[in-house]
């Protein structure tokens, strides 16, 4: 009965590192569970959600939206872990000077993580940035010129991983793209701003639009808790001990 339990464990604590981690996915999402942040309440960009999405923004400045969704609050404790990894995912098209931002923020955008995209008009101003809200300033992944060329639209693709390494540090890895190649895929280290106690999956996007999007995503993987490491360990002793105790019983 004993080992029976251990085995019973052994699949809990399976399930448990298998499933500890939440996506949040805008596009099949429905337009109601994207509301304005940044002041709360404030009007989200115009939002289109289904396959291949759209997003909108004003004719100047900024529109912010986050995730209404129980999904889309990420409140881990302490909320930056080590060994916690925060992932974003893009593929689409940046309209002309247009800034889009994938984001962890509170609704007041003082504590987060932030991966940054800007298509601008002007030659070589063009970059890719990943920030935490509250730091001196973001971190450069690419600056330059989207295509070879300046001005137009641009197709770019990230996926992009920030894995916490301490309290005031993560590590960023991933790769970022555009029709040219590959723009960037060297890890680099980025220091870790305010922290707040919950962070929402968010966008935000200044002037222009975002289309053709076929991919936009957000991923929170946590470490496992060293309880639930422990449990997994002593469900797979037992399992062994069960399949030694049959063997010799043969």
């Amino acid at each position: 009965m004993r080992i029976r339990n251990l085995l019973v464990a052994t699949a809990v604590a399976v399930a448990t590192l298998s499933n500890a981690w939440a996506d949040i996915n805008f596009l099949g999402s429905a337009t109601n569970t994207w509301i304005g942040y940044n002041p709360v309440g404030s009007t989200p960009p115009t939002l289109n959600t289904t396959a291949p999405g759209s997003i909108t923004g004003p004719v100047s400045g900024f529109r912010y939206a986050r995730s209404s969704d129980a999904a889309g609050a990420f409140s881990p404790s302490p909320l930056f872990r080590t060994g916690d990894a925060w992932g974003f995912q893009f593929d689409g098209i940046l309209g002309n000077n247009t800034i889009f931002r994938l984001e962890f923020a509170n609704p007041t955008r003082t504590a987060g993580l932030v991966f940054s995209m800007q298509n601008a008009t002007a030659a070589g101003g063009d970059a890719l940035e990943v920030d935490s809200l509250g730091t001196p300033g973001p971190t450069s992944l690419f600056a330059g010129d989207f295509g070879g060329a300046a001005g137009g639209t641009q197709r770019v693709f990230g996926n992009l991983t920030i894995t916490i390494q301490s309290s005031t540090t993560a590590l960023v890895s991933g790769i970022l793209s555009d029709s040219v190649g590959v723009r960037w895929n060297t890890p680099v280290t980025m220091d870790l701003g305010n922290t707040a106690p919950t962070l929402f999956a968010a966008l935000n996007i200044n002037n222009g639009n975002v289309t053709g999007i076929n991919t936009l995503g957000w991923t929170s993987t946590p470490v496992p808790e060293p309880g639930t490491l422990g449990l997994f360990a002593l469900g797979l002793a037992g399992f062994g001990l069960a399949r030694w105790r049959s063997t010799r019983k043969r």
